[in-house]
């Protein structure tokens, strides 16, 4: 007797939680939104808060961890569709061959031309260069530059062309703006770091 009635509170107590369980699904389904969403081919900010601790996050944040946060979300902003672009490249410069390596740049510059730029004045320089005038958006902005923070809508500005931000960087450096020299100066760096591997591929 007294065990059937242990039993009959254990399930009981069972049923219970799961309906309590389910409870709180479906609270939490209908009632707040994801902070970060995907909406429309658009990263979507829940509101600015949401936005601002968000960047103050991934503004230190090492490449591999902003591709983190992005495959966590389900989304390909600027930033990693150009990591995509910069590992596509690094695999074309191993070519062995020069007509195979020119064949793939070929291909590899219609590609992406739609979406970065190239440099035009230095052709020795191989790497795409993102349009975003601020850089540090590209980890949010989608193909077209946008991204939204709650009704929102961001748009960030771009360089039409390579020559644009050309002129823009030998600007700031007339104009001392340090913060956008830094910011857009490693950018620089970086690709002409990789032009020495790069330039093998094409001899």
């Amino acid at each position: 007797m007294n065990k059937n009635i242990l039993i009959l509170a254990v399930c009981t107590f069972v049923f219970f939680s799961c309906t309590n369980d389910e409870d709180v699904v479906s609270s939490n389904e209908k009632g707040n939104l994801p902070d970060i969403t995907v909406k429309n081919g658009m990263l979507v900010f829940k509101d600015q808060s949401v936005y601002e601790s968000t960047e103050r996050r991934l503004n230190g944040a090492g490449l591999s961890d902003k591709i983190s946060f992005l495959d966590s979300v389900g989304f390909r902003s600027q930033l990693y569709i150009m990591n995509e672009a910069d590992q596509e490249l690094e695999s074309l410069c191993t070519s062995e061959s020069a007509d195979v390596f020119s064949h793939g740049y070929k291909i590899f510059k219609e590609k992406y031309e739609g979406l970065f730029m190239f440099n035009d004045i230095e052709k020795t320089d191989l790497s795409p260069y993102c349009r975003l005038e601020q850089l540090d958006l590209s980890i949010f902005a989608n193909n077209d530059g946008k991204f939204m923070i709650g009704d929102s809508l961001v748009k960030c500005d771009c360089f039409e062309t390579f020559s644009d931000f050309s002129s823009k960087i030998s600007y700031a450096m007339l104009d001392t703006d340090d913060s956008y020299i830094s910011t857009r100066a490693d950018e620089v760096n970086r690709a002409h770091v990789k032009e020495d591997k790069r330039k093998v591929g094409m001899y």
